[in-house]
């Protein structure tokens, strides 16, 4: 999907193409059927329980997820790449590498509800215009990482996928093999191979917009995770990810030891 329209810290929730804006008519027929980025229902917060939740490393990408669905909350909900850009250098700076990956997802809540996320042969429709589903792959971790599944929601179906989806499949090979249930619905991806990637590390005409979007990640991903709260639950000390480890011994996080 296209990347996500400039936008500065205080303009309001949204990503740049309003509902009713003058980007709305601009959109082509089959990005009109996606909805809107919902606001993560669970809000943004430490584990109640760290004994009986995702490990450390899944909540410290499930964070920068829900920072990015915080900042785009309102506007179109098709910004796989805008999010992949940014999520990509914002989890390296915890240690965690992550890759750009082009997948053809299904999400469904029966036989007669589904809907698409991309295509198995993603184009460009026009120079701001991608009809494919861009996700992260983290090697380290065996983990995929779609930050905007939730793009799959429609007006009249069952239920709503509120947040990003965080899975372990370990081996790339394993990805068309399995489905992950997400909020009441199947969700299944397909690796695209061959897809054209030369664009992915262009300069592009958001370079600002996702520069902007970077910073503002990065500094409400530091107060978050810096936050009283936090600190007090402990969950971060149970990190085992080296280089996540280091990171978060680095920013005075977890102890030193």
């Amino acid at each position: 999907m296209s990347p996500v329209s400039k936008k500065r810290k205080g303009a309001g929730k949204g990503s740049g193409r309003s509902r009713s804006g003058p980007g709305a008519a601009a959109l082509p027929e089959w990005a009109q059927r996606a909805g809107y980025v919902t606001p993560p229902v669970a809000g943004i917060r430490p584990p109640a329980n760290p004994g009986v939740t995702a490990p450390a490393e899944v909540q410290i990408i499930d964070r920068h997820c829900q920072i990015w669905q915080a900042y785009t909350e309102g506007g179109f909900s098709g910004t796989c790449i805008a999010a992949v850009r940014c999520l990509i250098p914002a989890l390296r700076d915890y240690g965690i590498e992550a890759e750009p990956l082009v997948v053809y997802g299904q999400v469904a809540w029966s036989d007669e509800q589904w809907v698409e996320l991309g295509s198995r042969t993603p184009k460009w429709e026009s120079d701001t215009w991608w009809t494919g589903h861009l996700v992260l792959w983290i090697p380290a971790m065996g983990r995929i990482v779609d930050p905007t599944v939730y793009q799959a929601n429609r007006r009249g179906m069952p239920t709503t996928i509120t947040r990003a989806l965080v899975f372990s499949i370990g081996s790339l090979d394993l990805m068309e093999t399995a489905g992950v249930n997400k909020d009441g619905a199947l969700v299944q991806y397909e690796r695209v191979i061959g897809a054209d990637m030369s664009w992915f590390d262009r300069d592009h005409a958001d370079r600002e917009a996702i520069e902007d979007a970077l910073r503002i990640l990065r500094s409400a991903v530091s107060d978050s995770l810096g936050s009283k709260a936090d600190r007090k639950s402990g969950w971060m000390e149970t990190a085992t990810h080296p280089p996540l480890v280091e990171a978060l011994r680095l920013r005075g996080l977890i102890s030193a030891t």
